[in-house]
């Protein structure tokens, strides 16, 4: 007995250690084992992952130096030195090849011939080459002729270039609304008299010879003075009889005397009786004063073709198309002729003569009317191939602005629904029409960035709308008939996050769905967006299969954000790719992103595991599923292998892969192993095809045994013929030997 004890406690002993050591080894595992990324199964659930794409490095203004700077000399290090930048509003970036552009604007003071411009949100484009170095630093675009000409007649600007003042470049109005033609006189005897307005001591006149009208030319101020003249002058007037008066009376002119002057010259007269100047469109270049320039205000968006750089230079209310080798502005996109912009000139406030104000209360009854209207801000743009520009603007919720290659306004594309409020609906039928028109709009979410796919399609991000119960849409693809043709066919949807929480008793949590503030679109049609709340870049297919996350786990707090590597990521809102050339001749691909919070440029490298997806990805949609031999240039045979072998590599990357299980029963299925497809379909939980599978390998058993089963079949329905017949022929013997019997007795 005392035996069997102690036997007992040995093995209650060794079960315990054994039950402490597996213990030990799971806690272990478990916290030796942290995924550094995670996708979404079948049902949603977040699963752990493998990283597609990895932090690198980060570059900020000080990490990035100027193209071949240690082979200049040292005067040329002195001029350039001073003048790299110092990142302060960083808004938009694109890359185009190799080269990265930067846009920038911070706070400074411009120098005009007339004085200092003070507090002038100037913006800024740096190009960066592949290895992050400054190749050009540009503050300032010179303006071809006919560019200028268009500004001047669109914002009815007459200023000469070396008259244009810091109040106008300041100005919070976009033209001279006072500066309107109010008369013409032809010069005779060194005087022009003009009758229309009266001349007031320190009003703004402007004299311009139009003698020839291809060519006018401002009077310069110093050939001319001015004055106001009574006249005492002759009337007559006539009665109801037919009789004439002769009365005096007293008239008042504008005279303008000129020292030397052609005699006969036409003279276009127009002056501004209040101060208050239009914005100059333009100022003289800082490099040669006798050219005119443009300068940026507060600029948020810019695009890179092979031959123009388009900018949406916001605040100033107009989109820059820049040839990229002169670095020239060759066109300029202006407000749309649209009535759900405020047009700079309307004529219901306009006279024959311009636009002509008696007293200071029209003037503000004026502005009160237009501020009210929505002002053209351009913030994000876009070109494609064909020349059609799209932009975002600001307040502008009828879709993107759609332009010619004319710059000419086409129309709104690419709408957002509006989320319909269900309660508000309800109330509608109750209120009164006052009551309801109290009411906030419905107005559809905003889009938030855009850009064009190598393959020429529209790709545009908008905010989530804060009244919808799930986000949905948040990436579009649109063509050219505004339709949304994004393909969504993985298990979750391209909208960021599919699992988050929307309340929490913690503090700092963040909470609600994901916020995309930019997309690209890789060579293989893959597409990378940046998601603003938690710092996160997901990356989907052309499908929109979620192929992999850079970022931990959804949960973390404000301060901290998901607690992994998406740390480096803070305020996201621009993100491309970049496929640098490495030493070796071999192309990489890179991913970079520009964060405003950080003031940084972010480069993100492709994993091995990343690559394999991608390789698999694109080969799946190209047709290459399976293993090919062929011969390379010396005519040895090598295997090319297909989207298969790729998607075998992931799953020995990452067996929680279920795409990798999918595209792989894809092959096994679409080379006729249905038996073994159903059992990947199984591994990645999909319904569908495993259904598709299962139906195939039902038909392809029935086919492959058709004869033997045709066979079984007749012999059975032969065998159930003979028994039938055997049973009644003995029947029939049994009845026939019966009634034998009884005829014999």
């Amino acid at each position: 007995m005392k035996k069997l004890f102690n036997k007992n406690i040995k093995y209650k002993v060794l079960t315990a250690v054994l039950l402490v050591v597996v213990t030990i080894a799971c806690v272990t595992v478990k916290s030796n084992v942290k995924a550094t990324s995670y996708v979404y199964d079948f049902w949603k659930n977040v699963i752990p992952s493998s990283e597609g794409i990895t932090y690198k490095e980060t570059y900020y203004n000080s990490d990035i130096a100027y193209y071949k700077y240690d082979e200049l000399s040292d005067e040329e290090k002195s001029k350039i030195e001073p003048n790299l930048p110092i990142f302060n509003n960083l808004t938009d970036m694109e890359v185009y090849e190799d080269t990265i552009y930067v846009l920038d604007y911070n706070t400074t003071s411009l120098t005009l011939p007339t004085g200092n411009v003070d507090k002038y949100s100037l913006g800024s484009v740096y190009i960066i080459n592949q290895d992050f170095k400054y190749t050009h630093i540009l503050k300032e675009f010179l303006i071809s002729d006919e560019v200028k000409a268009k500004l001047d007649e669109f914002y009815q600007f007459s200023t000469p270039l070396d008259k244009i003042t810091p109040d106008q470049v300041t100005s919070t109005e976009f033209v001279d609304i006072y500066d309107g033609i109010l008369e013409e006189g032809v010069v005779s005897e060194g005087v022009v008299k003009f009758s229309t307005f009266e001349y007031k001591e320190g009003n703004n006149l402007v004299l311009t010879d139009i003698s020839d009208p291809n060519n006018p030319v401002v009077i310069d101020e110093s050939e001319y003075t001015a004055k106001k003249v009574t006249i005492q002058e002759e009337e007559i007037s006539t009665d109801k009889d037919g009789n004439q008066t002769i009365n005096k009376v007293d008239r008042t002119y504008s005279v303008v005397t000129f020292d030397n002057y052609q005699e006969g010259a036409k003279i276009k007269a127009s002056y501004t009786w209040l101060d208050v100047p239009g914005r100059a469109p333009y100022v003289p270049s800082s490099t040669d004063k006798t050219k005119a320039a443009v300068i940026l205000d507060s600029p948020q968006g810019i695009t890179v073709t092979d031959k123009y750089i388009l900018i949406a230079d916001t605040e100033n209310l107009r989109i820059l198309k820049i040839d990229k080798f002169t670095l020239e502005v060759v066109d300029v996109y202006l407000t749309p002729e649209d009535s759900s912009f405020y047009q700079l000139y309307d004529s219901q406030y306009e006279t024959e003569y311009g636009v002509a104000y008696e007293t200071i209360k029209e003037v503000n009854d004026y502005y009160t009317i237009i501020n009210n209207h929505k002002i053209f801000k351009p913030t994000k743009v876009a070109l494609n191939s064909a020349g059609v520009c799209y932009c975002i603007a600001k307040n502008a919720y009828e879709g993107l602005i759609e332009f010619g290659d004319n710059t000419e306004f086409n129309r709104y594309v690419g709408k957002n629904t509006v989320v319909a409020d269900a309660l508000k609906q309800l109330w509608s039928s109750i209120w009164s029409e006052e009551q309801y028109a109290s009411q906030a709009l419905d107005l559809p979410a905003m889009f938030n960035n855009i850009t064009v796919s190598p393959d020429g399609f529209l790709y545009a991000t908008s905010n989530p709308d804060s009244e919808a119960t799930q986000v949905v849409n948040l990436v579009k693809v649109i063509n050219t008939k505004g339709n949304d043709i994004m393909k969504r066919n993985g298990y979750v949807t391209p909208d960021g996050d599919a699992v988050y929480l929307t309340t929490s008793k913690e503090d700092g949590v963040i909470l609600g769905s994901s916020v995309l503030t930019a997309v690209c679109v890789s060579k293989t049609g893959n597409f990378t967006v940046t998601d603003e709340k938690r710092g996160r870049l997901f990356t989907y297919d052309s499908e929109g299969n979620l192929l992999y996350i850079t970022g931990d786990q959804p949960g973390g707090t404000q301060q901290t954000a998901s607690g992994g590597l998406s740390n480096s990521i803070i305020s996201p809102i621009a993100v491309d790719y970049l496929y640098r050339t490495t030493a070796d001749g071999i192309e990489e691909e890179t991913v970079i992103v520009l964060d405003k919070s950080s003031k940084s440029i972010l480069l993100f490298e492709t994993t091995e595991f990343g690559k394999a997806v991608n390789t698999a990805t694109y080969l799946y949609q190209t047709g290459q599923i399976e293993d090919q031999i062929v011969k390379d240039e010396n005519g040895n045979e090598v295997v090319v292998k297909g989207a298969e072998s790729y998607w075998r590599e992931v799953i020995r990357m990452n067996t929680n892969y279920e795409l990798a299980y999918l595209g792989i029963g894809k092959a096994l299925n679409r080379r006729g192993e249905y038996k073994e497809a159903m059992k990947y379909f199984e591994l990645a939980h999909n319904a569908t095809y495993y259904s598709k599978a299962f139906n195939s390998y039902r038909d392809a058993v029935l086919n492959e045994n058709f004869n033997l089963l045709m066979a079984v079949i007749m012999v059975a329905v032969a065998g159930y013929a003979i028994a039938k017949i055997t049973k009644y022929v003995n029947k029939k013997n049994k009845e026939n030997a019966k009634n034998e019997e009884g005829g014999n007795e």
